[in-house]
């Protein structure tokens, strides 16, 4: 991964590459980052992952930064230097399905609640960009988020930031379908009140939820912008009343998250594929897995990205022989199902809705704030699998074979285990739609062929039932 960076805390900012995360930190704010480091709630919830992992750097530590971000770093700076605990991939809310967003959301309001009733600490900030994922598990990386409040302010400054950033997008994505990228891709702080009330139609905006979050603050827009003292601390006589007011806040915002990010099953026209595959040609799953889990086996992977992985059948079984899994599909409903079953079940699966074909690009200041999922991705992964996923780049996105095999090479360090569909396959066809003729040249020899340029062939298997053949490819 190239060298990235992000500055929009003014209090510092983070460097980071494929080794290593690093926060600089003003020397103004060093002290209040140590003291709530030392706060025994902090530990405990770094110690359990909830917090991102930090420590203050070590003159080793000190030297190695400097030798590493020299171009990034001013000789003249004084800052204090902390290590973070690398994520291992990171990922960002325009490559989350839903159920991420709001259980990202779910962490920020409890550490909202939890730090203020017990330390009299909260955050400053509820940007879902805060949190990452390790495997299913939500992480809140901002660390200088993190502030002492007056005990007599009845005023959570993030609030109307948590609305628009967590609450809009999960509402305008339950009704309208409106998927999250297209969201977030636009505009990093989510979905304003006029632009939602301008998506909803009027019988949608008359619903509990859109009223009170988008048609009655759309209403009241102009009196709440000409109102100098909205964003004011509102100090109380005691510090009882302001606490009351507050977790009341908090309260409230839970209640609307738990509505709009309502646990239900998502469907799309991809949603019972793998189900009706194992109903009606179960040979050729169980071949395929027996495949899958004796390459698995041989091989003892660390890092598997599974390219169109649909509801995780395969993922899955990565996860369980010990490898940290990156699933990824465009369809955003199954992803939210391979999301759930993960969390379920415990496994070390981090699914996110990327069109490998039109992968995320960078974003942020300068394209450097947030990497794109190839710069994250090449590198990252010693077996990458793409099964039955090549004919649809082939058809749908018109990629050519070699351009596929050339990204595959890129992305695995090691291993590539691939499915070859073959034109006179009925899936193909379907694809295809009338065109199969335009990839009538295409066989299991010339896919080799291709394949040999970048790959060294293992083994290969035709699938009982179609006449498709499964592949396993060292990198050469």
């Amino acid at each position: 991964m190239k060298a990235f960076e992000s500055f929009r805390d003014p209090s510092g900012k983070v460097l980071g590459n494929d080794q290593d995360v690093w926060r600089m930190v003003n020397v103004n704010a060093v002290a209040d980052l140590n003291e709530f480091l030392d706060l025994d709630l902090s530990r405990k919830w770094r110690d359990e992952g909830k917090i991102v992992h930090t420590s203050v750097a070590n003159a080793n530590e000190i030297v190695l930064f400097r030798n590493e971000f020299n171009g990034f770093v001013s000789n003249h700076a004084e800052f204090g230097l902390f290590r973070h605990r690398r994520v291992h991939f990171p990922s960002f809310p325009y490559e989350w399905c839903p159920a991420m967003l709001r259980d990202a959301g779910l962490l920020t309001l409890d550490i909202a609640e939890r730090f203020f009733r017990t330390t009299g600490w909260s955050i400053k900030d509820a940007s879902p960009f805060n949190v990452l994922f390790n495997g299913p598990n939500p992480v809140f990386i901002d660390i200088l988020s993190f502030e002492k409040r007056n005990r007599r302010d009845a005023i959570w400054l993030p609030y109307n930031q948590f609305v628009q950033a967590f609450l809009i997008p999960l509402l305008v994505n339950k009704e309208i379908g409106l998927p999250l990228r297209s969201i977030f891709l636009a505009d990093r702080d989510g979905l304003a009140v006029s632009d939602a009330a301008r998506l909803l139609s009027r019988a949608k905006r008359l619903k509990p939820q859109a009223l009170s979050l988008v048609t009655l603050p759309h209403l009241l827009a102009g009196r709440a912008e000409s109102d100098a003292t909205l964003y004011q601390p509102k100090l109380l006589d005691s510090s009882e009343k302001a606490s009351f007011i507050l977790m009341r806040s908090f309260q409230r915002l839970r209640r609307q998250l738990a509505k709009v990010g309502q646990s239900t099953v998502r469907e799309s026209k991809w949603s019972e594929y793998t189900k009706f595959n194992q109903a009606t040609i179960p040979d050729y799953m169980r071949a395929k897995q027996a495949f899958l889990t004796a390459a698995l086996e041989e091989l003892r992977p660390q890092n598997v990205l599974d390219v169109g992985c649909n509801t995780g059948f395969f993922s899955f079984s990565a996860a369980r022989a010990g490898a940290n899994v990156v699933a990824i599909d465009y369809d955003e409903a199954v992803i939210d199902q391979v999301y759930r079953l993960a969390k379920q079940n415990g496994l070390n699966v981090l699914p996110l809705v990327v069109n490998l074909s039109r992968p995320t690009p960078s974003q942020g200041w300068r394209f450097s704030e947030n990497p794109s999922f190839l710069d994250r991705s090449i590198g990252s992964f010693d077996m990458v699998m793409m099964l039955a996923v090549i004919h649809h780049m082939l058809v749908q996105e018109r990629i050519p074979l070699r351009e596929i095999m050339r990204l595959a090479a890129d992305l695995t360090s090691r291993a590539l285990v691939v499915e070859f569909v073959p034109p006179d396959d009925k899936m193909f066809k379907r694809l295809a739609r009338g065109r199969e003729h335009l990839h009538s040249n295409l066989t299991s020899e010339q896919f080799e062929q291709v394949a040999n340029d970048f790959f060294t062939i293992v083994c290969s298997e035709k699938l009982p039932e179609t006449n498709r053949r499964i592949y396993l490819m060292k990198k050469k």
